[in-house]
Formats: C-alpha cells, structure tokens, sequence
C-alpha cells in the first residue's frame, strides 16, 4: 500500500512540475512579449517627439511655399462649363460618323 501512495505522490509531483515547467514557459513568452511592446512604445514616442520638434521648429521652411492665385468667377465658370460642353458634342458627332 505504501508502494501504491509513493507511486501516486510521484505522479502528482510529475504533474506538477510539467505544470510548472509550462507556466515558466509562458511567462517567459509573456516577458519577451512585454519587451518587445515596450520597445514598440520607445519607438513610437521617439517618433511622436521628433514630428512634434519639426512641427513647433520646422528645419525645411522652403517646403511649403504660398501658392498665388484667385478663384475664377462664376460667370468664368459658366463660360468654361459651355466650351468643354462643346467640345464634348463636337467629339461625339465625330465618333458616331
């Protein structure tokens, strides 16, 4: 009987330690997961911090440049909404003939 008890503590003690050897196993994956997003997260900070110094002290202030000009009147609009009808009937007839 003895024999019977040691043979079952053996195998809970087994158990056990697979138990154990698995929850080392993802903890160790759930600890490299961890590194790696708080790596991700330096990342994207540095990232965040470069774009938000360039915004409040732009190196490149050539890049954008004011672009000149006015918006046309509606009359002018009209006007070119009748040429390009025009020529839309004009490449029509050519097309069916």
């Amino acid at each position: 009987i003895k024999i019977i008890i040691l043979l079952k503590k053996k195998k809970r003690l087994k158990n056990t330690n697979q138990l154990t050897n698995i929850s080392e196993q993802l903890l160790e994956n759930n600890k490299q997961e961890i590194n790696n997003l708080k790596k991700s997260l330096i990342d994207e900070q540095k990232k965040v911090k470069t774009l938000t110094e360039e915004l409040e002290n732009p190196i490149y202030i050539h890049r954008w440049r004011n672009l000149e000009g006015n918006d046309p009147t509606s009359h002018e609009l009209i006007q070119k909404l009748k040429i390009v009808q025009k020529k839309i009937i004009e490449k029509t007839e050519e097309a069916v003939k």
